[in-house]
């Protein structure tokens, strides 16, 4: 169905749409979550077009529309950014004769801080968040345990709530101290085992699941624990995600290795989302200026 413009009917989009993600799925491997996103967009964007072709204006007027339905900017621009990919899939498969998408301008992203506690902090939460009750039923203190034990391997991991409610015992290689884990995008990455969870994960062989947890229950006890010792903001389990990255950072591991932990898609999504919680380095930075005497206020 390749076309001579630059721009795309209803029923033109409505054939092309299917190929596209029939693309993702086979020939780019993108995991079913991140195809059903991009399917809900595209399908956003047909059914606001109706009989109007689609083309820079048309997708202005598409902008418009979403942000009066007060959509935050992180979610306008995660939107307009599938488009863009699209549209340079319809160039690179001749179905128009040139890419517009990078006329198409992005809104501001303001950056939000985390609520990052040192990981010995963190730790201290989970222990309490998960501590017995008096009454607690059998049932209950032994999802509770579950619940550390995963919390604990999150924070010592970084992994994603998906990742981790995926990890089977099967994925973890005890002799080579590895375990391998299904990243965003559907990579396979095989990781470094934290040494500290050996024994609580070697009882899970007969598990199908390593953990038997639910995202809530994880949540839960995070928010029982931050309560408990009166430390707020409450954690979420992907704030432990954020722990364990700024907290090797601080430690001093280069930005390319952690990158490759938090399995980020190029080393600047890790240096633009964390590296400005490193105060002290930056600090040291600043004492190297030739007009700042360091020791003024000693």
């Amino acid at each position: 169905m390749p076309t001579h413009c630059n721009n795309l009917s209803y029923k033109e989009l409505e054939k092309v749409i299917p190929i596209y993600l029939k693309h993702c799925t086979i020939e780019r491997g993108f995991s079913p979550k991140t195809v059903k996103n991009k399917r809900h967009c595209l399908y956003r964007l047909l059914r606001f077009l109706r009989t109007v072709r689609l083309s820079l204006e048309s997708l202005k007027r598409y902008t418009e529309y979403i942000y009066n339905k007060e959509w935050s900017n992180s979610s306008i621009a995660t939107e307009l950014k599938i488009i863009k990919t699209f549209i340079n899939f319809l160039e690179s498969h001749k179905y128009i004769e040139q890419s517009w998408s990078s006329e198409v301008v992005l809104p501001k992203v303001k950056r939000r801080p985390f609520n990052i506690v040192p990981a010995e902090v963190a730790e201290k939460i989970i222990v309490t968040g998960s501590e017995p009750g008096m009454h607690d039923h059998r049932f209950h203190q032994k999802s509770k345990s579950e619940h550390r034990a995963a919390l604990r391997f999150v924070l010592r991991t970084g992994l994603r709530m998906s990742e981790l409610l995926s990890l089977k015992y099967l994925d973890i290689n005890l002799k080579s101290f590895t375990y391998s884990v299904n990243s965003k995008g559907g990579n396979i990455d095989v990781l470094p085992f934290p040494g500290d969870m050996l024994w609580e994960v070697s009882k899970r062989k007969h598990q199908e699941r390593l953990f038997k947890v639910h995202p809530e229950g994880m949540n839960r006890t995070l928010r029982r624990g931050s309560h408990r010792l009166d430390i707020k903001p409450h954690l979420t389990v992907h704030t432990l995600r954020h722990i364990f990255c700024t907290s090797l950072l601080k430690k001093g591991v280069s930005l390319q290795i952690v990158s490759r932990l938090m399995r980020h898609s190029n080393v600047g999504i890790t240096d633009k989302t964390y590296s400005h919680y490193l105060l002290e380095d930056l600090s040291k930075g600043l004492e190297k200026h030739p007009l700042i005497n360091t020791h003024a206020h000693k």
